[in-house]
């Protein structure tokens, strides 16, 4: 504790040893001051009242002050004039050229294999319409995290394809009749192993899909559930739902969480769910209101699951290399 002036000393050391402050913040000031300067023989050596031995002792002469030397005149400040807004925007473009760009592979899984309209009338497979969402506002996407620009490349996995003549898995079928990991790699034909090269080199997945008798639809399940969990692994998935009817998909949604779990991408907590897709989107995937509050479900989606694949894919690196 120091004391900077006389001042300070009188406003503290005013009263006498006897005085009852007991349980004050003064007497706990007062004593530490009397234990630093007088080491506590207060009465030995001032009596009792410090300021007025203090005042009528000798005082230390005062010191001579120097000449104040003459103060230098304070150069003028350049005015600094702001850049043009083209300098601006040059130096924003350069940032963007600095910046590291990290390209995720992303795999698309769509949940419907449907091929007729509905009698009460409708599309072929309104899945189209929200898969050209999705890759539309994928491929249109540009965000970054912290320091790195996120862009996607993407491959859809299309149970009409795979399933199909010439197909991937049309020696299997959609009942899963070969499932790979019950194949020796050198006896899967070629179209099956490339797709399971795909989805095995993957730094993250999406999955389109409708509700089915209110869970997963099974063409979604034979597709992902033909490769084993090893190719999934320690890898994220977002997931989209839809139906024609209110509830947007959601009980779908609930089943397919479970299912990724166990095949071991694990889904983000964001959910997409549109309900009645065909008023909410053309045919081509073109929002009707771009400002829809339903369509902004998706952006918060991609956020989160770009956070936890480029976090994965940094571990990976880690613990695989």
């Amino acid at each position: 504790m120091a004391f900077q002036s006389v001042s300070t000393l009188n406003s503290l050391c005013w009263w006498r040893e006897g005085e009852d402050l007991a349980g004050s913040e003064e007497k706990i000031i007062w004593r530490e001051v009397r234990r630093r300067l007088f080491g506590g023989n207060f009465h030995e050596r001032f009596g009792g009242n410090f300021y007025s031995t203090w005042a009528a002792s000798p005082q230390p002469a005062k010191r001579k002050r120097s000449k104040p030397k003459p103060k230098r005149k304070a150069k003028p400040k350049s005015k600094i004039s702001s850049p043009p807004s083209q300098a601006i925007e040059t130096i924003d473009q350069s940032l963007i050229l600095i910046m590291s760009s990290i390209v995720l592979k992303t795999v698309i899984f769509l949940g419907s294999a449907r091929n007729i309209a509905p009698a009460w009338g409708g599309d072929t497979r309104l899945c189209d319409r929200v898969a050209n969402w999705v890759k539309s506002t994928i491929t249109s996407r540009n965000d970054t995290l912290g320091d790195d620009n996120i862009t996607h490349q993407i491959h859809v996995v299309d149970p009409l394809e795979v399933f199909g003549p010439g197909g991937a898995l049309s020696h299997s079928g959609g009942e899963l009749r070969a499932p790979t990991f019950f194949m020796k790699s050198d006896a899967l034909p070629e179209s099956t192993r490339k797709l399971q090269e795909v989805i095995k080199d993957a730094d993250c997945y999406l999955v389109v899909s409708p509700e089915y008798n209110h869970t997963i639809p099974p063409a979604l399940s034979s597709v992902m559930g033909h490769f084993g969990g090893s190719n999934y692994k320690c890898k994220p998935v977002g997931i989209v739902t839809y139906s024609p009817g209110p509830f947007a998909g959601m009980r779908a949604a609930m089943a397919i969480q479970i299912m990724c779990h166990e095949l071991g991408c694990l889904p983000v907590s964001k959910l997409c769910g549109l309900p009645s897709p065909s008023d909410l989107l053309e045919l081509d995937g073109t929002p009707k209101d771009a400002n829809h509050r339903m369509l902004q479900q998706l952006p918060e989606l991609l956020t989160q699951l770009e956070w936890m694949a480029v976090a994965m894919k940094n571990q990976r690196c880690v613990v695989l290399k």
